[in-house]
């Protein structure tokens, strides 16, 4: 299962890299030879120290000061090369890791929104930083360390085989006996604790998912020690399988440790029996046999811990690897957009139908027709439809059938009228930055006169000159005059109206608002009317009264359309809307 996830993952997220992955392991590779030599060279510099008469039977003139300064020289270099070897390492998983984070956003980005609207938010946000993260360092990084540690024991051992064949054999099959033996229970263990640390680590993401972004809703429902227990509940388990993982994981060593002693005195022992004849030669023995020990001591430390690392890591990787087949990535392409080059008369929809995979229609043989600068209002009551033919219209979603045509001219495969729209969704998010930069978003080049003057036609450039002395250069979240809902739906409404769209959508964009707000917005509204087309979604009718036309939705297709006055005396299902907002008290 390891190597089918290692596989996947470096195709699907490595392969442009897989040269440097090649040339990494080539280099791991070396660095065990030099470990070898680290230790082979120790054995003719103690027997060259104890046997000084050695030097005089070699071809070479060579002293133990002049071996020993090579011994020392050699160590420098192996260091100065691991040292590269961890650059060339931290260079090759962080360039993965960053290209893993673009090529998930980018997916968002290019994807249709019918794909990712079905994406919770709290998923995105694992897919383009917790996923990558653990993936790459608890699983493509252990997996790096595990095969350079690996070539440093083998490497060793097959040193100490060719020197000492039967204390090497002997010592082998004892380790080999008592490594398994500990493995058949510290797999167990470890494979508990990582199930348990992954399960209660996705439970307390859960909540913690579900808690920042409704805090208004929780304060407002008093419902604050409600989500401080399951916070509680959550994260004490979360603790308990921490703290238990992290000492199956952090123990081994000191597991190892003895083992590895008792090796040592086996091989010693064994050493001795064999070279008993030659006390200088055993002794140059122990030296070397000791100090592959004690390189294979390390090196079988964070083989243990890469394996231990390998298991939770795992299953990061693995969530990655689903996602991307799941939603078909390799075949995946940016879409194209071909954008509408006028809008002259209407926009008309013929008898469109939207369905979701495996669900029923959301909009079922819809036919309406917006004619340009027109004020046009979409009403009914919840799940009607309304946000999906908003997106329809504005192209976000492509009909399962039906067509959209502008200017009575059939919308081809890819064609759209974004970059003629204007949007002003029901909650709008600025970001930590300026006024400017916050109506001008997305845009790299800022007219500042623009800036100002799509302000003052939302008319909040006013309150932004009287309470910021910066002006449009404040920070509108980080001051102590707060934005109010309304000022931050007028400030919404400058955004949206900053590239002069011909066509502005409002989506609830005043639902949120109270009375005297929603009216003040309705006047911006009736002024803005006479210069672009407005499309209007709203539950609150008081909105929609100034419209030119109202279309009211049932069961995803047009029930009714008119006047506000004219629904009022001919549509039943617009008087049942009436009248439950009058006894509500929302109307007026």
């Amino acid at each position: 299962m390891f190597l089918v996830n290692l596989r996947k993952f470096v195709k699907y997220f490595a392969g442009e890299k897989k040269k440097d992955i090649v040339i990494y392991l080539i280099m791991s590779y070396f660095a065990s030879i030099l470990e070898v030599f680290g230790v082979a060279i120790i054995y003719p510099f103690i027997l060259l120290i104890l046997k000084p008469e050695i030097a005089a039977k070699l071809p070479f003139q060579i002293s133990p000061v002049l071996l020993g300064m090579l011994v020392l020289g050699l160590f420098v270099v192996k260091n100065i090369y691991m040292v590269y070897c961890v650059k060339r390492q931290g260079s090759l998983v962080k360039g993965i890791e960053t290209d893993i984070m673009k090529y998930f956003i980018s997916f968002f980005l290019d994807a249709p929104f019918s794909v990712t609207s079905r994406i919770s938010r709290t998923q995105k946000e694992r897919v383009v930083s917790i996923l990558p993260l653990e993936s790459v360092n608890n699983f493509f990084v252990r997996f790096l360390n595990l095969n350079i540690n690996i070539a440093i024991v083998l490497s060793i051992l097959l040193l100490l085989l060719v020197k000492f064949p039967l204390p090497t054999i002997v010592t082998a099959v004892l380790a080999v006996l008592t490594i398994c033996v500990q493995n058949k229970y510290s797999k167990s263990i470890l494979k508990k604790t990582s199930d348990t640390l992954w399960n209660s680590q996705k439970s307390y993401d859960l909540i913690k998912g579900a808690i920042m972004p409704n805090l208004k809703l929780i304060k407002l429902a008093g419902h604050e020690n409600v989500f401080k227990k399951q916070v509680e509940s959550a994260l004490e388990p979360l603790k308990i399988s921490q703290a238990d993982y992290f000492t199956a994981t952090t123990a081994q060593p000191y597991i190892l440790e003895p083992l590895v002693i008792i090796l040592l005195f086996v091989m010693l022992g064994t050493i001795a029996v064999t070279t008993s004849g030659d006390k200088n030669v055993m002794i140059a023995s122990f030296a070397i046999a000791a100090s592959a020990i004690f390189r294979v001591l390390p090196a079988l430390a964070r083989v243990q811990t890469s394996l231990n690392g390998i298991v939770l890591g795992r299953k990061y990787a693995k969530e990655l690897i689903d996602f991307y087949e799941n939603y078909c990535l390799n075949n995946s392409s940016p879409l194209e957009h071909l954008p509408v080059k006028a809008f002259n008369q209407s926009i008309a929809l013929n008898h469109i139908t939207f369905a979701y995979p495996d669900h029923p229609p959301v909009i079922d043989n819809l036919n309406l027709t917006i004619n340009k600068k027109e004020f046009v209002g979409i009403i009914g009551e919840s799940g009607a439809g309304k946000t999906t033919l908003i997106d329809i219209i504005s192209g976000l979603l492509s009909p399962s059938s039906g067509e959209v045509l502008i200017d009575n001219v059939k919308l081809e495969q890819g064609q759209s009228i974004k970059s003629m729209i204007g949007y002003v969704p029901q909650e709008p998010v600025f970001f930590n930055t300026t006024f400017r930069e916050n109506v001008a978003f997305g845009n790299s080049n800022i007219d500042d006169k623009r800036v100002i003057e799509v302000l003052k036609q939302a008319a909040i450039y006013d309150f932004i000159e009287k309470n910021y002395e910066e002006g449009i250069y404040a920070l509108p979240m980080v001051d102590t005059v707060g934005l109010s809902l309304g000022q931050k739906q007028r400030l919404s409404i400058a955004r949206a109206l900053y590239n002069n769209p011909q066509i502005l959508i409002l989506d609830e964009a005043t639902s949120a608002l109270d009375l005297e707000t929603e009216k003040e917005i309705c006047t911006l509204l009736a002024n803005l009317k006479n210069g672009m087309t407005i499309i209007a979604v709203a539950h609150r009718l008081s909105t929609l009264a100034a419209c030119d036309r109202l279309f009211l939705l049932k069961n995803g297709t047009v029930c009714a359309e008119g006047t506000f006055k004219d629904l009022e005396s001919t549509s039943s299902e617009f008087q049942k809307l009436l009248a439950i907002q009058k006894l509500n008290n929302t109307l007026f």
